[in-house]
Formats: C-alpha cells, structure tokens, sequence
C-alpha cells in the first residue's frame, strides 16, 4: 500500500523543516535574533539596490576586502537574491534575514534529497509499492540525510560565514537529483536537461566556486554524453569529425553560453571591484588590516611559500576532518613542508557524524568502479565520470589552508551523490541480499543521531560575535578606521621567524 500524499508531507517534510527551524534558532524559534556581522548581506543588497558593490565598515568589519578606500565582499552573492525580493517589504536596515536564509537553502537543499530518495529511488514498474521493508530502508536512508549530512551542520548557525555553504549545498541537491533522474528514472529517453544543469552550475559560481568547478566539469561532461548518444542513436555509419562537431553545436551552444556568462558575471564583478576581470581578491585582507599582520595566518606564505591550496594537504587534512584533532595530521604538514594550516574549529570527528554515508560511499565507488571494469556501457562511463568531477569540489577543499566545521558543506556532492545511487540498489534488494547492510547502517544511524546531538551542543557554544547584536565592535572599527603601519616584507619575514610552524605546537 503506498504511502498516502499527507503522510508524506507531514513525516518527510514538514517534521524535518521544523526541527531545522528549531535547530538555527536554538528551539527559540525567533529567526529574526541578531546573529554575527546579519548586517552583511543586507547591506550588500542595499548597495545594489543603488547601483553599488561596496558596503559599509560596519556591516561586515575584518571579514572583507579593502581596496581604494572601500570594503568589498569575498562571499559568494547568491544569498543577497532573497534580500533583493523582499526589500520592498522589510527594513534591511533593522531586519536580519540570516536565519531565514540559511534555513530556507539548507531545508530545500535536504528536502530535494529527500524526494528524490521517495520518488525516483524504487523503479517505475516495482511491482510492490512502498510494502514494510522498503518503508524501514526509507526511513534509514532519510535520517541520513537529515541527520548525518552537511546539511545537518549548516543549520546550526544562521550568520554569514554559512549563507554560501546553505546556498551551494542546495544548487549541489538540485543538480545531483536532475542527474540521477535523468539517468536512471528517464533511461528509457536519457533527455539530458543540459540548459538546467548548467543555470544551476552558473549560480553556483556566486556561492562556492570550489563546488561550481564540480558542476561545470559535470555539465561538459554531460554535453558530451548527449552528443555520442545522439550520434549513436542515429545509426551513421562513419562517424566522422564533422558529424560530432555538427551534433555538438546543436546540442551544447545554449548549455556553454550560459556557462560562460555565470563565469562572464564574476569577472565583470572582478573588474568593477578590483579594476582587474582575473583578480578574485586584491586589495588589504580585513583581518591583516585590523592589525593582524604577524600570526602563524599570515605568516605561514613568508616562511614557506605554501600556496591556499596545495594538492599535498589532501591526505592529511582529509585525516583532521575525519578524525578530529591529530598527531599525525601535524607531523605530515611539516613533512610536506606545507607550512601552517589554520584550524578555526575542530571538534568533531566525522567519522562518527557521517559513518553512515562514508560506509555508503566506500560501498558504492567500490561498485561502480567494478562495473566500469567488467561491464564498459555509456551509462556506467557516465555515472563514473560524474562521481570523479564531483570529488574535485571535495578535493580543493582538503587541499586549502584552513580547516573548519562549515567547509564540510564542499565534502558533500560526492557523498549526496553515492547516497542516491545506493538507494537505488538497496531499495530493489530483499531481504535475503546483502544482510549485513541490515546490521551495519542501523547501527551506524543511531551513532550518527547520538553524535549529532553532542555535535549541536558543542556547535552552538562557538560565539564568535563581538557584540551582542551581532555588529561589529567600536574596537575592531576604530582599527579599520585607522589601520596601524604597514610592514614591508623584510619586517614580516623577520618577525615572522619566531613561528615554528608544527601544527600541533
């Protein structure tokens, strides 16, 4: 008997986007409390409202660019669109709209996930509908996802630093549930959305473009895909050259303008900031220009020239976020004379936040890896293909110089992704077939919800707010204000000599 539209809504929807509600706002449920630097993004809107890019001191204090006496984001802009359609009705001014926003994105962005994982997870014709087995592994899939996801962590704090991270977390659900749609529930007609794909990829760029990168090699790759199955579908002998360029223009001109005009916006928006299309970020760091000159932060490029991102961080910044505080992370960065990495906020250990998943994803790369092997069809290259350009987004973020809680939301396409191609399987096994799933996620989920709740009473306590309005301190403005003496690079690396950069120390 299948699920009635009432009990879906109510058990898979609205519970959940409740208690997110409760979670962003400590259970106070007020949205509209003043978080850290809510200013932000308003005044962001307010400027654009009047034809500007630049903000006040005091919306956004150290967290920002100063270059020829103006303050400029570094976030991405996605999340000034709600400001923007709401302004005629609300006070940007006075209103806070951080909590709504970031509830909004990360709900959706789960809430996605969630009806692809009722819909689209059970093949077309299963013969039986939604019977007791196929309810309990919805369920267990669906605490995941609420649960044991990066969605999870962003809820947790309505402030700036995860406007971007809810934004992209919700264009990734979008894009990934379209892909599998179109790949496994649309197989008959493999309609490739190209022009969606690649609208979602182009705003993307305005949240993280460590995840856009996955979304854009990912819709090029999808281009390519429609195009050999084209050709192939037409039975044409000689496939030549011409015929592939010829079906290649018809079918990805308005998927790669668009793309081009996502990264087009960045670049004029470089220029008008920065007077340079390439530059992502000239001008004085705030924190550098509060006074924060000598720290192991700025010290760690004079002393070693590590870049941001550095493809050696990988391992071992993959090994902090999965284990939380460790000896060997530290001793493999001095090592790879990789110099200093920032840890911002280390407590959790995800390996039993998300053991769930990280099970699910070792299961699933095993599989597709193997059928790539046995059974090369254009499906299997197609789901292989997605899952290697969606880790790229994963791996510019193990390979940057900071770690945190929130970056975690740049870990989860690959991991959303596995999530749906598992259901896909797990839903159509009975079970007699593959018992051991019966003991290991069950077991894994109550660990995952268990940890969560630590996880939440420790998250919340993190107040980085210089004030209690969640504006920026007299103290650190008076220091914008009137930032102190600029060392040359002689000073810095002199003074910059003291730090031994052993992350541990």
């Amino acid at each position: 008997m299948p699920f009635s539209k009432k009990t879906l809504f109510f058990y898979f929807f609205l519970i959940p986007s409740i208690f997110y509600a409760g979670l962003i706002t400590h259970f106070s449920y007020d949205f509209f409390a003043y978080d850290h630097l809510w200013k932000a993004y308003n005044a962001l809107a307010t400027s654009i409202l009047n034809g500007r890019l630049d903000v006040p001191y005091e919306a956004i204090g150290r967290e920002s660019l100063y270059y020829n006496d103006k303050v400029y984001f570094y976030y991405g802009y996605f999340p000034v669109i709600l400001r923007l359609i709401v302004s005629p009705l609300i006070d940007l001014n006075t209103v806070t709209l951080a909590r709504v926003s970031v509830w909004l994105m990360a709900t959706i962005g789960a809430a996605v996930l969630q009806y692809a994982l009722i819909f689209y997870s059970r093949p077309k014709n299963s013969p039986q509908q939604w019977n007791l087995l196929s309810r309990i592994k919805l369920i267990l899939l669906s605490l995941i996802v609420w649960f044991g996801s990066a969605y999870f962590i962003i809820i947790q704090k309505g402030m700036i630093y995860h406007e971007p991270y809810a934004a992209s977390l919700m264009l990734g659900s979008l894009f990934i549930v379209l892909v599998y749609k179109d790949i496994f529930w649309d197989f008959e007609s493999r309609k490739y959305r190209l022009a969606l794909y690649a609208i979602i990829a182009a705003l993307a760029v305005h949240t993280r473009q460590t995840v856009a990168v996955s979304l854009y090699l990912a819709v090029i790759l999808l281009i390519f895909m429609s195009v050999l199955d084209t050709v192939k579908k037409d039975g044409i002998d000689k496939i030549t050259f011409y015929t592939y360029l010829v079906e290649g223009i018809k079918k990805s001109y308005m998927p790669l303008l668009i793309l081009f005009l996502g990264g087009a916006l960045l670049l004029f928006m470089n220029y008008l900031r920065f007077d340079d299309f390439l530059s992502m970020g000239k001008g004085q760091y705030g924190y550098t220009r509060a006074g924060e000159t000598i720290s192991p932060r700025a010290c760690a490029t004079y002393i070693t020239g590590a870049g941001r991102f550095e493809i050696g961080r990988i391992i071992p910044n993959l090994i902090y976020y999965i284990k939380g505080g460790s000896y060997i992370h530290g001793r493999l960065i001095d090592y790879l004379g990789l110099g200093y990495v920032r840890l911002e906020y280390y407590k959790i250990q995800f390996i039993w936040l998300w053991s769930s998943i990280f099970i699910i994803f070792l299961l699933v790369s095993g599989r597709i890896v193997k059928e790539l092997y046995v059974n090369r069809n254009s499906q299997t290259v197609l789901v292989n293909g997605l899952m290697g350009a969606f880790l790229i987004s994963a791996l510019l973020l193990l390979s940057y110089t900071t770690i945190t809680v929130r970056y975690v939301a740049d870990l989860w396409l690959p991991l959303g992704f596995a999530l749906l191609l598992f259901s896909k399987q797990w839903m159509a096994d009975n079970i007699s077939e593959h018992k051991y799933l019966w003991y290991i996620i069950p077991v894994s989920i109550i660990l995952n919800i268990a940890y969560s709740t630590y996880v939440y009473t420790e998250y919340k306590k993190w107040d980085i707010s210089t004030t209690k309005d969640g504006t920026v301190s007299e103290e650190i403005l008076n220091k914008l204000y009137n930032p102190p003496p600029r060392l040359s690079k002689k000073e810095k690396k002199e003074a910059c000599k003291k730090y031994n950069f052993n992350t541990n120390k």
